[in-house]
């Protein structure tokens, strides 16, 4: 009958410890704020713009934004560029962070300082482990298509700012015939360097490189880079991408180039086909 008992009481226990372990697991708190706690980058760049002075944040407010550049290519350190659908600023960190390209991201903005520093605005002392949130990752900045005047805007235009810290994309530049052979900066003393891009009109800009960037000794060229993808019932099958060794005179010499590789592959590619009997009449495309 002891045994009994204690058989009964060794149950119970176990019974009563089963219970108390039966729990709903711990979930983070769902990160919600109000609305009229959330603003534009937009609205910051207005902000300091309008004050003309330094702007340090006391309240409890937080900007939402993608990141467009990050630390990865060595480029810039402890800095990122931020970008939403209303405008871009420079972001300065306290220390180097985890952000990657695409992270979109949302930013308290309590304790930090809104300035201007060589005509850029940019937002100030912010500690990436305890002011950044990573609300979704790899998302897509479109560059916006500008040419070289457009971004050379006088800082009296109301619009002057509106590329700036943005993602852009010049098309038909080419480096200044001569600074080519150059490297993008002097990765032996690791100092920044400008190097002047050209349009067919002579505007002219400047591309400015840190000596710690990871592409900071590649050489300046024109040579263009071939390639093409050939595909198989929407399957790629054969990739080729080269710089060429020599420089073309026009983009139409490059392009030349480029076709009649790809003619020659799929010339061999069809006879092969053939050979193990496959039937190939249609032209390719």
């Amino acid at each position: 009958m002891k045994m009994i008992k204690q058989h009964v009481v060794l149950l119970l226990g176990l019974t009563i410890m089963a219970v108390a372990c039966n729990k709903e697991p711990d979930s983070p708190p769902v990160q919600q704020l109000p609305d009229n706690k959330i603003v534009t980058i937009d609205s910051l760049r207005s902000w300091q713009i309008a004050a003309d002075e330094p702007i340090v944040f006391d309240d409890s407010i937080s900007v939402f934004g993608i990141v467009s550049m990050d630390e990865s290519s060595g480029n810039i350190y402890k800095n990122i560029y931020l970008q939403d659908d209303t405008a871009a600023i420079n972001i300065r960190l306290t220390q180097a962070s985890y952000l990657v390209q695409g992270d979109s991201v949302r930013i308290s903005l309590f304790g930090t300082t809104l300035s201007e520093y060589n005509g850029v605005i940019q937002l100030d002392g912010v500690d990436p482990d305890d002011q950044i949130v990573v609300q979704s990752k790899n998302n897509v900045v479109s560059p916006v298509l500008v040419t070289i005047p457009e971004l050379a805007i006088t800082m009296g235009d109301e619009d002057a700012w509106a590329y700036e810290s943005r993602v852009v994309r010049l098309e038909n530049v080419q480096f200044k015939f001569s600074e080519l052979n150059n490297t993008y900066a002097d990765v032996i003393n690791q100092s920044s360097e400008n190097r002047t891009l050209k349009d067919f009109d002579g505007n002219e800009i400047y591309v400015r490189t840190s000596g710690f960037a990871d592409f900071a000794g590649d050489s300046l060229t024109r040579r263009s880079r071939s390639g093409f993808i050939v595909m198989i019932n929407n399957a790629p099958l054969y990739w080729f991408s080269k710089k060429k060794s020599s420089m073309e005179t026009s983009s139409f010499g490059s392009e030349f180039v480029a076709m009649r590789q790809c003619f020659e592959y799929l010339k061999g590619l069809r006879y092969k086909l053939r050979m193990m009997g496959i039937p190939v009449n249609n032209p390719c495309f």
